[in-house]
Parts: structure tokens; sequence; C-alpha cells
């Protein structure tokens, strides 16, 4: 990943890798937060958006009937499409050291996200075109050790 643009987050790399497809797509950060490679060949097939890796599982959702990958990185949780990457939206969501490290929960169109270091937890509902924020509270948080 570092070849491809990536930089390394503080605890090291260490999302799942999603096999999904033809693919193998991980979070790389830097310049390469995710990265899908052929997963016969490991060719690049894309690279997407800039930033910070997070520490949480890339996963699969369908969202009216097409298939994307939601991507819990460093600065929020970000959804895109599968095929070439692109970014379709972000819900930000910072935490304390940009650790965001467990796999969202996908309930038909809805998906439940939480973080540690005081951040709490949020449910959104998605569609084709966006997400909307359900509800957010800070009754409830995940942290992974």
């Amino acid at each position: 990943m570092k070849d491809a643009g990536g930089v390394e987050p503080t605890w090291g790399f260490s999302t799942t890798p999603l096999v999904l497809n033809n693919k193998v797509i991980v979070q790389g950060g830097g310049t390469a937060l995710v990265i899908a490679y052929d997963k016969l060949t490991g060719e690049i097939l894309w690279k997407s958006m800039e930033g910070d890796a997070g520490y949480a599982a890339t996963i699969p959702m369908t969202i009216d009937g097409d298939l994307k990958i939601l991507v819990y990185q460093g600065k929020g949780l970000s959804c895109l499409n599968m095929n070439d990457g692109k970014e379709l939206w972000t819900v930000p969501w910072l935490t304390k050291y940009g650790v965001n490290a467990t796999t969202p929960i996908i309930n038909n169109n809805m998906v439940f996200h939480t973080s540690g270091y005081k951040t709490g937890c949020e449910a959104i509902r998605v569609t084709g075109s966006g997400y909307s924020v359900l509800w957010k509270s800070n009754v409830m948080e995940a942290q992974t050790f």
C-alpha cells in the first residue's frame, strides 16, 4: 500500500481487506485512502480519496439496487462506488486520535456506527443520492482493544 501512496496509521494497517468479485479493497491512507487491487494479479484497479486510514472493515452495501462499499476511515464514514471508487458521500465523524475502528452495522437502508473517546453513536438512512441523520447520541459508544 505504501508503494501506491498509502501512509501507515498510528497503530498500523489493521483493517480487514474486503474481497468482493474480482477486487481486494483495502484502506491505505495518504494519497490512496482506499485502494482496489485485482485479486488475481495484484494490479491496482483504482485509488480513491486522500486522508487518514481507519481501523474498521470495509463492508459492501446494496443501496437502491446498486452495490456500494462503506469505508469507516479516519475522519468519517464514506460511501464509494464499487466499480471505480468514486466517493458518493461522507458522514464526518471525528474522533480523538482519528480512530474509527468498529465495523458499522447495516439494516436495509440504515447504518449504525459508533466510536470511542466520548464520540458516541449515530444512525443514518442512506439512498443513492446521499444520507440523512436519523439520530445521534452520546449515551453509547464502542471502542475496540
